[in-house]
């Protein structure tokens, strides 16, 4: 009887496991097609702000060109100035200087607007080229360590652990703990909330065990 019971247990663990593994295949275009949907849009947030850099790069060498061209004008009246031995003339000459002095100063400060407006692009552009490449990295990383797996475990039987548990325990510890916050693809460690740390580690789990889990299976078909 306790034999019997034993077997039917490990029957029903099995049972579970493969229900499992069939979930999270059956989520792997759903995640492929999120990933790809969150790329394509951080590349077009990408395109938008290079856009944006450019036409502030255009308006700057616009007011550039501006001031240059009332500092210019500024230089010959002054120059005229010198040479007038009219009162009239030579003050009618000074109000244009200081008009064209002032014009300057409202130029100079929009240049500084655009500065501004320059290192926020430039903030965004960062952030978004992180968002972009996070998809890449998690979609590669995914795929590196389950061909890793498949290679290690046919030296070291101790890879596949838990049915393949502590394999995924090992990934997630690795690479969602130390090395995406390392790249500065992700938040650190400490700046995550504690449910969502067991929620990519439950994440894991089921992808270490699923990489058994299609090991297995693919070792019975070959």
């Amino acid at each position: 009887m306790n034999s019997e019971l034993e077997q039917l247990l490990v029957l029903q663990d099995r049972q579970q496991k493969i229900r499992q593994i069939q979930a999270e295949i059956e989520t792997v275009p759903l995640r492929r097609t999120s990933l790809e949907a969150q790329l394509a849009a951080s590349a077009s947030a990408v395109d938008a702000l290079k856009q944006q850099a450019r036409q502030v790069e255009v308006d700057r060498k616009r007011l550039e060109l501006d001031v240059g061209t009332r500092t210019e004008s500024i230089s010959r009246l002054k120059t005229q100035q010198y040479q007038t031995r009219k009162n009239d003339e030579f003050q009618a000459m000074g109000h244009e200087i200081e008009r064209y002095e002032n014009e300057i100063r409202k130029i100079e400060d929009e240049e500084l607007e655009l500065m501004v407006q320059v290192d926020k692009i430039k903030a965004d552009l960062a952030e978004e080229e992180k968002k972009a490449a996070g998809p890449i990295v998690h979609y590669a990383y995914g795929t590196g360590i389950g061909a890793l797996y498949g290679g290690l475990v046919q030296k070291y039987e101790t890879i596949r652990s838990g049915f393949g548990s502590a394999y995924g325990v090992a990934t997630w510890a690795l690479g969602d703990e130390v090395a995406v916050p390392a790249l500065g693809l992700g938040k650190k460690p400490t700046e995550t909330p504690v449910s969502e740390h067991f929620q990519t580690l439950a994440a894991h789990l089921v992808y270490g065990i699923t990489l058994e889990g299609v090991r297995r299976l693919a070792m019975k078909v070959l």
